[in-house]
């Protein structure tokens, strides 16, 4: 029986994905671990419209807490966050968090959108030196219990290739990242502080 193209492509997003996860892109454990320590704090949430390929509406930004320097590489620092706290909207979700201001769980997110429904992560600044943008980091964590290749659906083949790629992950996620908007003043107004916060 042929296969079709629609099959053909999921096949291939999978294997696209899994070879990633299996050492071809940036994990948070390769990242060098920082030189000095420092912190800041969003006192809300902190969310941007924006357009993605295809027009696609999002809403994305960051919960309100605490994000520590736990990163850095040649040209950025990466501030994280506890738990989920990377805010990644598609479509109907973006919508309703505009009507009423509700964030679907992480697993309800990664149901419709994959590897890009936020979760953990942060805040990634660049270093003085850089011309590079802020941007929003996070890392490709696929709940408990689900593989890649749920999303794929390339049977026994996909499987395998998805249980290897989340077990890789698992070890080492993977880093995606999203632009900030260009009228974003998040930067201008975040307060760095050095050492850790003090918690009551």
């Amino acid at each position: 029986m042929p296969i079709s193209i629609n099959k053909l492509s999921k096949f291939f997003f999978v294997f696209f994905i899994s070879f990633l996860s299996l050492g071809c892109a940036t994990g948070l454990k390769d990242l060098a671990k920082p030189s000095y320590e420092s912190y800041f704090m969003l006192d809300s949430e902190y969310t941007y419209d924006i357009k993605g390929g295809f027009d696609t509406d999002w809403v994305q930004g960051l919960r309100a807490g605490v994000y520590m320097l736990v990163a850095e590489d040649e040209e950025g620092l990466f501030f994280m966050g506890q738990g989920d706290s990377v805010i990644m909207l598609k479509e109907e979700y973006a919508r309703q968090y505009r009507r009423n201001g509700s964030i679907p769980s992480y697993h309800e997110r990664w149901r419709k959108q994959s590897h890009f429904a936020g979760g953990e992560g942060g805040l990634w600044i660049p270093k003085k030196y850089s011309n590079k943008k802020p941007q929003l980091f996070f890392v490709t964590r696929p709940p408990r219990g689900k593989t890649y290749a749920h999303n794929g659906g390339f049977g026994v083949i996909g499987g395998l290739m998805g249980n290897l790629a989340q077990e890789a992950n698992d070890e080492n996620p993977v880093i995606f990242y999203a632009p900030l908007s260009e009228n974003s003043d998040l930067i201008d107004n975040l307060e760095l502080k050095d050492g850790k916060p003090e918690y009551n």
